[in-house]
């Protein structure tokens, strides 16, 4: 709940609406840790209502993918070239390096995901 101080008068020029009362207020439920709903009043004559959905962009997703991870131990670069080709369908070409990175000049070789071939 809250008590509006403001004067409604002061708004910004064009803006027509009328404020039956000072007095606003709402709550919010979570429904669960991602997802919450919402509801208020305003200016004594209006009703609100929200739905909210809370997600990470910095947290890495699901992953659907069905290639099988590469096995682990230490592999030469050419059993880890063999690797990608039939674990991960990339083809590699050279590997080189760079400064302080190593770089692979690769083909993908699968398909891409809702293509197909004929």
């Amino acid at each position: 709940m809250e008590y509006s101080g403001g004067d409604t008068t002061q708004w910004p020029a064009g803006d027509t609406r009328e404020q039956s009362s000072r007095w606003q207020g709402g709550m919010r439920l979570a429904l669960s840790k991602p997802l919450s709903v919402s509801l208020g009043w305003e200016r004594g004559d209006t009703l609100s209502a929200g739905v909210q959905y809370r997600f990470d962009l910095s947290q890495p997703s699901a992953s659907t993918s069905t290639v099988p991870p590469l096995p682990s131990g230490s592999l030469g670069w050419d059993d880890t070239a063999r690797a990608l080709a039939h674990h991960g369908q990339i083809q590699v070409h050279e590997v080189y390096r760079s400064g302080d990175s190593l770089q692979l000049n690769a083909t993908y070789t699968g398909q891409e995901k809702g293509t197909s071939s004929a």
